[in-house]
């Protein structure tokens, strides 16, 4: 059923927002050119996945290219967090939303309670149109600069602590230079769920 779910969201969701892989390499790019944690990556290792991102820059002036239907002159309306990647061990679905920022003050709680909302949209219409139904596990990292692992490069092994904030799993990563494991997340995440 999992591989079912990933193959039809990669049918369903319009591919220029698939996020591209390369050599098992998943990159998430930060669009804000004001930004100074602009990119973050994820080794998948052997798992089947689905990643993604809304956040697409807009023209000024423009309406929101992806909630073109809202008003994007309301302040935050179109809020969306940076990249979701949905994997699953043993026909559990993990949805990891992922927020890169520069600054640890900024407000990043309605982007991704705004990211949760579209999947679940997402899989409301995996059961209307495709009869596919499941429960979703919603994990969100923070991803913040960190200076003093600026010169490391490599594979990051790390264990996260998920905290419940403001109803969302969040944990926190400091030092988006080295590269993830999907495996570190998951371990952390079936520790909750």
């Amino acid at each position: 059923m999992s591989k079912e779910i990933i193959a039809t969201l990669n049918t369903i969701v319009c591919s220029k927002l698939h996020l591209q892989q390369e050599n098992g390499i998943l990159s998430i790019i930060e669009t804000d050119s004001k930004a100074t944690c602009k990119k973050f990556t994820l080794r998948k290792e052997n798992f089947t996945i689905f990643a993604f991102s809304m956040d697409v820059k807009r023209k000024k002036g423009e309406g929101d290219t992806i909630f073109s239907f809202l008003n994007a002159s309301v302040p935050s309306i179109c809020s969306k967090n940076d990249g979701t990647l949905i994997t699953f061990i043993d026909d559990k679905i993990y949805i990891f939303l992922f927020e890169l920022k520069s600054n640890k003050n900024l407000d990043y709680i309605p982007q991704l309670k705004s990211g949760r909302n579209f999947i679940a949209y997402l899989f409301s219409i995996l059961k209307t149109h495709y009869n596919i139904t499941t429960q979703l596990n919603f994990f969100c990292l923070r991803i913040l600069p960190n200076k003093k692992s600026a010169r490391r490069k490599g594979t990051a092994r790390s264990k996260f602590q998920f905290q419940d904030r403001q109803g969302l799993f969040v944990a926190d990563y400091l030092g988006p230079h080295r590269t993830l494991s999907l495996i570190d997340l998951l371990e952390s995440a079936e520790q909750i769920s």
